[in-house]
């Protein structure tokens, strides 16, 4: 995640290029739930739920970001959810190879 901030912080058009989209899943003593955050041109877009229930969404655009970057954000809150217990699901996850 580190090697692709730094990338995205010398060319900022990757994003245009190559959108990042990441899955995370936890299990609780309720089922299993997710979490996901997908960067788009104008910022990012966040989702989470219970499985089996309707999600909910959030987007933040670009001025509202962590140092007005998507990916400062994605990282930042992608590090929190896993310091929480989430678990990656490569399998869902797109990263851009850098």
């Amino acid at each position: 995640m580190d090697n692709l901030l730094a990338t995205a912080r010398k060319d900022p058009s990757l994003l245009l290029r190559h959108p990042i989209y990441v899955h995370l899943d936890k299990p609780t003593s309720h089922g299993w739930k997710f979490w996901s955050a997908a960067t788009t041109q104008d910022g990012i877009t966040l989702r989470w739920a219970r499985y089996g229930q309707k999600a909910q969404e959030h987007v933040l655009t670009t001025g509202r970001c962590r140092c007005a970057s998507p990916f400062e954000e994605l990282r930042y809150r992608v590090l929190d959810k896993l310091r929480k217990g989430y678990q990656p699901d490569m399998s869902k996850s797109k990263l851009p190879s850098v």
